[in-house]
């Protein structure tokens, strides 16, 4: 026997639910939440049809006839909510976020939910509770908890990020192209090599620091003119789309471009330094240029492979976090990553042992979410959450925050987080890399 506390105040019912919110309301106890009982529809002795075959009749208030049912503790009751079908259901039943009417009249006039926007046309809601909206969670199929007018996100989050990039874009496009300009103009004329490899250097620093700029741009183009506010509800087609791959490759490249010629140059300067002190400066001749073509060559390749690498089909592996279903099909809600997958294959197959593990590649996993629908179904519509679609700004990822696309719901039985952490070796050798860069070029 369940025993119902009652406040001596008005309190917030927001995030009460059942029978608990019904009495409370009812009584005038909550500050936010009107009776959900239709005052006007009495229970009568016809009331319910084809419920409660072991009803007893009794007349109420001397005025009209009705019934009561007999509890487990044999005591009679009438502790029920008349649905607008004329279905019955118990008090524990109202504004439980479960559509028990099935006409959604238990959860109609309740303040403790919020109902997903695919499907305020439907005849079934999704109702999910008010803890629920703007947790940072996804629990609506279209997003529309995280993506709605208390909350949201753009690609950039304020107007100080959106002016600073727009002005960091446009500066860094302007002088740096200006920088390479003038650096490929005078390279033919460099009379040694030490001038030769110091010019081809600093034009490719320009070119490096050219594309952020173009990247910068690109960015706030989309920000500003694409996207603008209603990011967060097309935030899908940005994470798994070619726009927000391009500019990570840009980004990437322009980074490692910059960060590569530095370090070189740093090199070349301490070897001059350290072995040719007392050296005459050489003319330029051919092998001096191949050289240089070499080294510029190489950077270039090196920057381009790093950028490209993380998009490789063959490699994904490692690098694809996360999977965006149509929401049309009600399979997964947000962007669910391996581990979610498989949790779900176990179950659906009713299968724990070792033919539905971590070791399932992409491909096998989405031939066995297709085998749980059948082939008048069709197959289902995906596309996979690429390496840069970890964010909105498309970045090249050496840490992953809480927030991150590739990252879903907290486990309820762990209470961890799940991630996929196979392509962590190749971000941290690559992180490696950059790190040995900036000690050279601090010397």
């Amino acid at each position: 026997k369940s025993e119902l506390i009652v406040p001596n105040s008005k309190v917030n019912c927001s995030y009460l639910f059942g029978e608990y919110y019904l009495f409370l309301s009812c009584m005038d106890l909550c500050s936010d939440a009107p009776c959900p009982l239709n005052k006007n529809r009495t229970l009568l002795y016809n009331s319910c049809p084809g419920q409660y075959p072991d009803r007893v009749y009794t007349l109420a208030n001397n005025s009209f006839l009705t019934f009561v049912t007999k509890s487990n503790q044999d005591q009679f009751h009438q502790d029920y909510f008349q649905c607008n079908n004329s279905r019955c259901i118990e008090y524990n039943q109202v504004c439980d976020l479960v559509n028990d009417c099935g006409d959604m009249s238990d959860e109609a006039n309740c303040s403790n939910n919020m109902i997903c926007e695919d499907t305020l046309n439907s005849t079934n809601h999704q109702f999910i509770s008010l803890s629920q909206r703007c947790d940072g969670m996804y629990d609506c199929f279209d997003l529309s908890d995280e993506c709605n007018d208390a909350c949201g996100k753009r690609i950039l989050k304020n107007w100080i990020l959106q002016v600073l990039c727009w002005v960091m874009g446009v500066l860094a496009l302007i002088f740096n192209s200006y920088t390479v300009f003038c650096g490929l103009k005078t390279l033919q004329d460099s009379g040694t090599r030490s001038m030769l490899t110091n010019k081809a250097m600093v034009s490719l620093i320009g070119s490096g620091d050219l594309f952020i700029g173009l990247y910068l741009i690109m960015l706030s183009f989309y920000d500003s003119f694409v996207y603008g506010n209603g990011f967060c509800r097309h935030q899908a087609d940005w994470y798994t789309g070619t726009a927000c791959s391009i500019l990570g490759v840009i980004s990437t490249v322009g980074s490692q471009v910059s960060l590569f010629a530095m370090a070189s140059l740093s090199i070349i300067r301490m070897h001059k330094l350290t072995f040719k002190k007392m050296s005459i400066p050489c003319p330029v001749n051919r092998n001096s240029v191949i050289k240089v073509g070499f080294l510029v060559t190489g950077i270039i390749t090196a920057s381009l492979a790093i950028a490209v690498t993380p998009l490789m089909p063959s490699l994904e592996e490692y690098f694809v976090q996360g999977m965006y279903y149509d929401p049309a099909y009600k399979v997964f809600i947000g962007f669910p990553n391996k581990e979610k997958h498989v949790k779900v294959l176990q179950g659906h197959y009713n299968i724990t042992n070792s033919n539905i593990t971590m070791d399932l590649t992409w491909k096998q996993i989405s031939d066995k979410v297709d085998g749980m629908f059948t082939q008048q179904h069709g197959l289902l519509s995906r596309r996979p959450v690429h390496f840069y679609g970890n964010d909105g700004v498309c970045l090249f990822k050496y840490f992953v925050r809480s927030d991150d696309a590739r990252r879903i719901r907290q486990s309820i039985e762990s209470n961890a987080d799940i991630t996929d952490h196979k392509g962590d070796p190749v971000v941290w050798l690559m992180l490696g890399v950059n790190l040995v860069c900036f000690i050279i070029i601090t010397f």
